[in-house]
């Protein structure tokens, strides 16, 4: 049977292709079902944030060979092996195993059937309050023994950013917006200039004072998700007009950040362009994606921590990083 894919997209696939199980595993489960009559290896692929937690499954023909495991965690995948009984006549294997994805009821289950007569079948669907944050694909060939199948189970929500127009500065250590290379303003470095500027009356009059050096870029280029809301997801981060660095645009110890940038922007705010982003935080890091960026409670910017050594907060000496590790994709 050819292979059926219910709800696809890009996101999916793209984490799909890079969570597979390792070919030793499915050829190890593959050998203990060589005996059998009929016989499925099922591979199920969680390419979310979130731990899939197994709590049942149903088999209405045949039996496991190899249980599935009890925890698939984000970004992993699992191998099991069901058949049909032994001495069984005119019987194939059928079944399906019910994982919880988070604490509020949240399944996804996938379903399988290589019967004695006929085609293969498989399905997969989501049940519960937050099913609209997932996609899903399956898989299933034709054939009677170690018939492999498979499922994916993905977020809607992007982990990837098709700007990719982010960079780490190489002063600061911070994450800023970099279209064109160097721009915005660095904390660490500033010189004193001279601009005219329109007064009330619509004349120009001569203003002196400090302007920060723009941000120096270095390392990989990097992208910043945005769109739909996933879990393990921080909303509420935006882009500064005037730094052009990445900041949380909310207010934590009566305080909402730092903005180096002075001169004409006297109080040293950060001002919001662009649309807003969320991060992934606390999770497994998955293929290309860079971990151990961390939010600066005292200028409110996201920053790269290994490099605190010698990075600079524009709230005065050094980055000040929260608990939580937010991650970052490598383009």
């Amino acid at each position: 049977m050819a292979e059926v894919n219910l709800v696809v997209d890009v996101n999916l696939e793209e984490m799909a292709k890079q969570v597979q199980a390792a070919r030793d595993i499915i050829d190890d489960v593959s050998a203990l079902l060589e005996d059998a009559a009929r016989s499925v290896v099922i591979e199920v692929v969680n390419a979310t944030t979130c731990k899939l937690l197994y709590v049942g499954r149903n088999v209405s023909h045949g039996t496991f060979e190899v249980l599935p495991g009890t925890v698939i965690e984000p970004f992993s995948p699992n191998v099991f092996g069901a058949r049909s009984s032994s001495g069984a006549v005119g019987t194939g294997t059928e079944g399906i195993v019910r994982y919880a994805m988070d604490d509020v009821g949240t399944e996804f289950r996938v379903r399988w059937d290589n019967p004695f007569s006929g085609g293969n079948e498989a399905q997969a669907f989501i049940e519960g309050p937050n099913k609209d944050l997932y996609s899903y694909s399956h898989m299933i060939t034709g054939g009677n023994k170690k018939v492999p199948a498979r499922f994916v189970v993905g977020e809607k929500a992007l982990l990837r950013d098709p700007e990719s127009a982010w960079i780490t500065c190489d002063r600061c250590k911070a994450l800023f917006y970099a279209p064109g290379g160097s721009q915005g303003a660095c904390p660490p470095t500033k010189h004193t200039d001279t601009i005219s500027v329109s007064s009330d009356d619509g004349t120009y009059i001569f203003v002196t004072g400090d302007v920060w050096d723009p941000h120096q870029p270095k390392g990989w280029i990097l992208g910043v998700p945005y769109g739909q809301y996933a879990l393990h997801r921080s909303e509420g981060w935006r882009r500064c007009q005037n730094c052009k660095m990445l900041y949380w645009d909310g207010e934590l110890n009566n305080g909402r950040g730092v903005c180096p940038s002075g001169f004409l922007n006297s109080n040293h705010a950060h001002a919001a362009e662009g649309q807003a982003y969320l991060l992934p935080y606390d999770v497994k890091t998955a293929p290309g994606l860079q971990n151990d960026w961390r939010f600066c409670e005292k200028c409110f910017v996201l920053f790269f921590e290994p490099h605190d050594v010698d990075n600079s907060c524009a709230a005065g000496g050094k980055h000040r990083p929260t608990a939580h590790k937010f991650q970052i994709n490598i383009v």
